[in-house]
């Protein structure tokens, strides 16, 4: 909705894969499927909309804590 937005994505929730990086733009919807980690950093003054399927809560959304590795690639894409 406003200010900048970084979704980051790494496939299944079990066990994420490589950490993805996607800049997300102004008024453009992002889908991300079932099963695929995902978490997101926000600039300090923006706003987002998250729509999620009405039977989503945490009974099926496993938290996946980040790994000392995971938070350190993030850190590093944020830099790029």
């Amino acid at each position: 909705m406003s200010g900048k937005c970084a979704l980051y994505t790494a496939g299944c929730e079990e066990i994420p894969g490589a950490i993805v990086k996607t800049e997300m733009r102004l008024h453009e919807v992002y889908n991300v499927k079932k099963g695929v980690w995902h978490t997101h950093t926000l600039c300090e003054d923006a706003e987002v909309l998250i729509i999620e399927n009405q039977n989503t809560g945490d009974e099926n959304s496993p938290k996946y804590p980040l790994s000392k590795d995971m938070h350190n690639r993030i850190l590093e894409l944020e830099k790029e």
